[in-house]
């Protein structure tokens, strides 16, 4: 993926950390992981033209914020917050937004901001031209479809438990850190220190 940083602990949890370039803020960082038993989440990197095209046109939730100028987005009464979030950096990354895009008959699509509406728009005003999203597992197909970045593809986040902690070449984890799909691209292993805690599961160990 183009935006994945590597994974990282936070919280106690192992989770893949995003970099997304923006035009006017610099390069900004994201988070996502999975809960023991839960691998239906997916991490979708879009396309940010053809996210706010797709969302508009569909007349996604919420309405205000998907039918608004531009220029009114900084007033959303959330909208200094998420900006101070994005300030930390790879020291205490922003989650991915979740989003739903459900395929309606006639060929249509439904695109939805379940959690993280205020997180896409700071994102959409600072001149961010890609960056990933979470989506159910069974939407990321039509997500990928209407609002995909060109050449990237669909990675499922899975639980540290559940994943391989072999380095076996062709794994379809990254070796031994288990947080999230990656194919065979080389992600490397970072910490956040700042705000870490807790001691590495010890079948989970680095390499």
């Amino acid at each position: 993926m183009k935006t994945l940083y590597g994974i990282a602990w936070h919280a106690k949890q192992r989770c893949a950390v995003f970099q997304i370039p923006t035009a006017n803020f610099g390069t900004v960082f994201m988070r996502v992981s999975a809960s023991q038993g839960d691998a239906s989440i997916a991490v979708v990197e879009v396309d940010a033209d053809r996210l706010l095209e797709q969302w508009r046109r569909t007349g996604g939730k919420p309405e205000q914020c998907a039918d608004a100028s531009q220029a009114l987005w900084p007033s959303d009464e959330k909208f200094a917050a998420a900006e101070i979030g994005f300030m930390e950096g790879q020291f205490d990354p922003v989650p991915l937004a979740l989003m739903t895009c459900r395929a309606e008959s006639g060929g249509s699509v439904q695109l939805s901001i379940a959690d993280g509406v205020t997180r896409t728009i700071w994102l959409l005003t600072a001149g961010a031209t890609i960056f990933p999203v979470s989506c159910p597992i069974d939407d990321a197909r039509a997500l990928q479809a209407c609002a995909g970045a060109a050449g990237s593809r669909v990675r499922r986040a899975v639980p540290e438990r559940a994943a391989s902690c072999r380095a076996d070449a062709g794994s379809a984890h990254f070796a031994g850190l288990c947080a999230i799909e990656i194919g065979g691209e080389g992600a490397a292993p970072v910490r956040m220190s700042k705000h870490y805690s807790g001691e590495e599961p010890p079948a989970c160990q680095d390499r």
